[in-house]
């Protein structure tokens, strides 16, 4: 496996930091902040309205310590971004199919048993809105779901609150934790179990690869094959 370069650990420290106050900002704090403001917006653009400063804040939970701590370093390298290549690129985009299909499966498993206890399970608000949106609001949606979410996500996942403990605890504690901390942040029952198994790939895709790219590039992957199959699909859970 490719090790991913410690670079400095007072940047990822505050990396760390600032992904944890913005993941506690939005997904503690705000929900409930902004709830009454839903009326005022349609649903497609109060989704918007939330994920871009999310994903805004992810970003820059990486950005700023290095400008910080290594102004001198490529961004590039500071941040693990380099393209994947031959096999690590293979790995990342067949690995990515096979993994959203097992994950299906894994999710429907979970409505399954979710319904046999008693709970009706919900539909992420970007799944509803893809399904009933008009074209032009869909088009909207698309970007941010296949571009900027993977993007902000991985570097908020896979980065900021992954590498701080993986040296400290090795890569296997810190893999279960950012993964248990990335399904549960999406907040919705029906798709936990999925999303905590696509954490531990995206993960492992990340320290085989030692890119980051590598792991925005399935997570975009598994965004777009989950809105191609609403179309072909669309009676599926």
């Amino acid at each position: 496996m490719t090790v991913p370069e410690d670079h400095s650990s007072p940047r990822l420290e505050l990396s760390f930091s600032l992904a944890f106050v913005s993941l506690f900002f939005f997904t503690a704090v705000l929900p409930g902040v902004s709830a009454g403001l839903r009326d005022f917006f349609p649903s497609w653009l109060f989704l918007l309205l939330m994920t871009v400063p999310v994903q805004a804040a992810n970003i820059a939970s990486c950005l700023i310590p290095v400008w910080r701590y290594s102004p001198g370093l490529p961004w590039r390298e500071a941040l693990d971004l380099k393209i994947p290549k031959g096999k690590d690129l293979e790995t990342a985009v067949f690995g990515t199919l096979i993994v959203y299909f097992v994950l299906a499966f894994v999710t429907g498993i979970t409505v399954y048993l979710l319904r046999k206890i008693g709970i009706e399970p919900q539909e992420q608000e970007a799944v509803m809105i893809f399904r009933r949106g008009t074209p032009l609001e869909i088009a909207i949606l698309i970007p941010c779901t296949v571009i900027l979410a993977p993007v902000g996500e991985e570097f908020c996942f896979r980065y900021a609150l992954f590498k701080m403990p993986e040296q400290h605890l090795g890569y296997f504690p810190a893999a279960l934790i950012v993964s248990l901390i990335f399904a549960a942040a999406h907040l919705n029952l029906q798709v936990m179990p999925a999303l905590f198994l696509l954490g531990l790939w995206l993960s492992w895709l990340y320290r085989r690869t030692g890119s980051l790219l590598a792991s925005m590039i399935a997570h975009a992957l598994f965004n777009a094959m989950s809105i191609l199959l609403i179309y072909m699909f669309p009676g599926i859970t």
